[in-house]
Parts: C-alpha cells; sequence; structure tokens
C-alpha cells in the first residue's frame, strides 16, 4: 500500500499533533489514543455547557432571543451539523436530570457519555436499579440495544402514551415523529395538539380542533371553552 504523504505540522490549542508524521507505529498509536481521549472530554464539557446556556438564560447574556438562536449561530460559525449540536444538547440535559444518580454510581461522563442518550428510554424498560447497573456495565451498543428493546416487550407493560421529546410512544411503539429542524415554535405548537390528542384517546374522548389567530384569542377562548363544557356535562346528569 502507498504510504500517504505527510501533512503540515499540526497543533490545537499548543497541543502538538505531530504523531500524524511519525513513523514509530506506537506514538502514532499512543497519539491516536490520546486524541479520543481529548475528543471525548471535549464532547462532555460542551455537552454541560450547552445544557447550562439554555437552563441558566446565558443565551440572553450573549445577546440572542432565544437558545435556538443560539444554537443556529453556533451550526453555522463553527459549522458543525445540527444533529450534532441538539445531541450534545441531550447529552448535557440528561446528564444534569439525573447528576445525583449518575455521581451516585460512579458513573464516567467522559467516557460513557455516549449511553447518556438512551438513558430515558431505557428507563421505561425495567426498574431503576437494573437501568443503572447496565449503564455502568454495557458498553455502548449493548446499552443502546437494551433500550431499544421496550418494542419487543408486551403492549401492556407500557404506558398508554409517552412523549419522549421528539418521538411519540404509544402502549410501547413509536406512533409519531417530529422532524428536530422545524423550529421551537412549530415543533411546541404539534407538541401541544399531540398531548391533547393522547389524553383525549387515553380517555376515549374526542378533540375539537378551533384556529385562533393570536395568544390573546387563545387566552380568552380557554375559560369560556371550559364554562360552555361545564354546562354541556351538567345537563348530561
Amino acid at each position: 500500500m502507498k504510504k500517504p504523504n505527510k501533512v503540515e505540522q499540526l497543533s490545537i490549542n499548543g497541543i502538538s499533533l505531530d504523531f500524524i508524521n511519525s513513523d514509530d507505529a506506537i506514538e502514532i498509536d499512543r497519539g491516536i489514543r490520546e486524541s479520543i481521549k481529548g475528543i471525548k472530554y471535549s464532547i462532555i464539557a460542551i455537552a454541560i455547557s450547552l445544557a447550562r446556556v439554555k437552563t441558566e438564560k446565558i443565551f440572553l447574556k450573549l445577546g440572542f432571543k432565544k437558545n435556538s438562536e443560539y444554537l443556529g449561530a453556533l451550526i453555522v460559525e463553527c459549522d458543525v451539523s445540527r444533529s450534532s449540536i441538539y445531541n450534545w444538547l441531550y447529552i448535557g440535559e440528561t446528564y444534569f436530570k439525573y447528576k445525583n444518580e449518575l455521581e451516585e454510581i460512579g458513573f464516567d461522563k467522559e467516557k460513557s457519555h455516549a449511553k447518556l442518550p438512551y438513558l430515558k428510554r431505557a428507563l421505561a424498560v425495567g426498574d431503576k436499579n437494573e437501568v443503572f447497573n447496565n449503564l455502568m456495565n454495557m458498553n455502548i451498543e449493548e446499552f443502546s440495544n437494551y433500550a431499544r428493546a421496550r418494542n419487543n416487550r408486551q403492549s401492556g407493560d407500557f404506558p398508554f402514551w409517552e412523549d419522549q421529546g421528539y418521538i411519540y410512544m404509544h402502549k410501547g411503539k413509536k406512533a409519531i415523529i417530529i422532524n428536530k429542524d422545524l423550529g421551537d415554535k412549530t415543533t411546541n405548537m404539534l407538541k401541544a395538539a399531540l398531548n391533547a390528542a393522547f389524553k383525549a384517546l387515553e380517555r376515549n374522548g374526542k378533540i375539537v380542533a378551533v384556529h385562533l389567530d393570536n395568544a390573546r384569542e387563545v387566552r380568552l377562548f380557554k375559560p369560556a371553552a371550559r364554562r360552555i363544557r361545564d354546562r354541556i356535562r351538567e345537563k348530561k346528569r
């Protein structure tokens, strides 16, 4: 096999990456391993920071009205994919949500952060102790398969419906997937409609769709609609 041409000297933040031009197999291997380790440390640091920017509304101090605007700027200016940014954000949010449990079991967030996107789904499979034990002892492929195994169980083992962020589950099966690229306004409207629909289905109820032009009309309509509904139910008794 033809040997690749050497590339110009590289460094990141003052750390030399000269191993890419080395003729020493051990030095190349060590450089690869150390670089991978560095990437893992960087990702969890980015993930936790992104979660803080959103939760603590740090994006406002940076001149952005919404967190999605800040993320959009990162995508463009840092030339990173939208899916990567939002996946890192989800990792950070998951870490903060289960931080106490993760610290209690000694979870290595730098080494094993790639498992975190599957944690919420896994918690729907079995009891909490089982899930966190598997989180510690399974590799990423095993844990992701374990989390997805919920689809192979009997539908009676699952809640009637679940909101898993961008995925809606119905009795353990994927029912609806919302495209992450739709934007906050569209996504929030769809989620509100879906939540109402699933609640109605669960109660064997019905839904009447009413188009309103703005938030003021919504505020005025809701109490009026409740009063009408209550009067109708009173007549049925």
